[in-house]
C-alpha cells in the first residue's frame, strides 16, 4: 500500500486505519506530500508526481489507483509521464472530479487511454446547495441525491472508477471477466 496525502494528522490516520486492519508497518509506505504534475514545494510541503511516486516504489504494477486531488485532476492526468503510467501500469482506477468540466474531461483522458468505465458518477453542480439539505437518503432533497447501484446516495464530488484493457498490464492473465 502507498498512502499520500498532504495533512500530518491525515497521515497518521492512513497509518493506523491501515494496522487496525492488520497492515504491517512493512506492507505499507504512508508519505505527507501533494500530488501534482511535478515535484516542486507547495506550502512547505513537498510535492510528488504520479511517476516519481510510481518509479521510487517497487511495484510493476498498480492494482488499484485512487485520485482525490481537489480539482487537480487533469493537471495530474496529463503530467509527467502520468499518461503512459496510466496506460502501462495501473489495473483500476478511481478518480473524484470537482467540475462537471472536468468529469467530462477525465472520462474522455481514460477511455482515450484504453480504460473502460465501471462506474461513473457526474459531478453534482448543486453540491454546495445541497449541502444544508443532507441528513440522510431519506430526509434528503432528490436533486442532491445520485442514483447508485446501492440506492439513492450522496456524493459531494462526481466519481469515475474504471479498468484499464491493456493485457499488458494483466499478464497473469487475471483481466476482469467484464473485459474478456
Amino acid at each position: 500500500l502507498l498512502g499520500v496525502d498532504p495533512d500530518a494528522s491525515r497521515v497518521q490516520q492512513m497509518k493506523a486505519h491501515w494496522e487496525g486492519n492488520g497492515v504491517r508497518p512493512e506492507q505499507y509506505r504512508a508519505i505527507q506530500a501533494f500530488v501534482g504534475r511535478q515535484s516542486s514545494l507547495r506550502q512547505g510541503v513537498p510535492v510528488v508526481s504520479l511517476l516519481d511516486l510510481f518509479e521510487a516504489s517497487d511495484y510493476p504494477v498498480v492494482d488499484y489507483l485512487d485520485i482525490d486531488v481537489q480539482s487537480s485532476e487533469l493537471e495530474l492526468l496529463t503530467g509527467g509521464g502520468a499518461r503512459r503510467l496510466l496506460r502501462e501500469h495501473v489495473r483500476r482506477v478511481q478518480v473524484g472530479t470537482h467540475s462537471s468540466d472536468l468529469h467530462v474531461a477525465v472520462l474522455g483522458l481514460l477511455e482515450e487511454e484504453g480504460f473502460q468505465i465501471d462506474q461513473d458518477y457526474p459531478y453534482n453542480p448543486r453540491t454546495s446547495w445541497c449541502d444544508q439539505f443532507v441528513r440522510s437518503a431519506t430526509q434528503t432533497k432528490q436533486e442532491c441525491l445520485t442514483s447508485s447501484i446501492f440506492g439513492p446516495v450522496y456524493l459531494r464530488d462526481g466519481i469515475i472508477s474504471a479498468v484499464n484493457t491493456n493485457p499488458q498490464v494483466w499478464p497473469d492473465g487475471r483481466m476482469p471477466a467484464t473485459l474478456v
